[in-house]
């Protein structure tokens, strides 16, 4: 009855009792793995909400770091105070933009921008290491700075950071 009680706990349990030393050896070998694409798909999805929060947060008060446009924190206000709802003077060029170009900036454009920058990382580095998870936030950056620049030299608004075309 013992042999059999042991037989049966092999099967619900499939790890082998070891000396110490081999612990780490054992677990390796007879435990069950997370498959890889499931850990990946669980990844890209964090990676894509932190993302979503990211720029939700931030997107704005980059707008007006940029821009110098009145935009604010969404909790208050967020684009409610920016220059392009005034009818005369300067008017942000993010906001004011047709729909031909403003795609460019969108929130969605943004960060699916952003997530590629993480596949790219994650891909690079074999999906290790603290790199891949801190691409993304590098690549928004990057993004919206590069596209501020180009707003700011193909449109006639006055600034961009601490430049003034006045």
């Amino acid at each position: 009855s013992i042999k059999m009680a042991e037989e049966k706990a092999k099967l619900l349990l499939p790890i082998t009792f070891v000396p110490s030393s081999d612990v780490k050896a054992s677990l390796a070998t007879k435990l069950p793995i997370t498959p890889a694409p499931v850990v990946l798909l669980l990844r890209s999805l964090l990676v894509l909400v932190a993302l979503y929060i990211f720029d939700y947060c931030f997107h704005n008060p980059t707008c007006n770091a940029i821009f110098r446009c009145g935009c604010t924190w969404n909790w208050q206000g967020g684009w409610a105070n920016c220059n392009v709802h005034n009818k005369t003077g300067p008017r942000c060029p993010w906001c004011a933009a047709p729909l031909s170009v403003q795609w460019l900036v969108w929130d969605n454009t943004v960060i699916v921008v952003s997530f590629l920058g993480y596949l790219y990382a994650a891909a690079k580095h074999n999906h290790t290491g603290l790199q891949q998870y801190l691409a993304p936030f590098f690549v928004w950056s990057c993004y919206n700075l590069f596209m501020g620049f180009a707003f700011f030299i193909f449109s006639d608004y006055p600034w961009f950071l601490w430049w003034s075309k006045q």
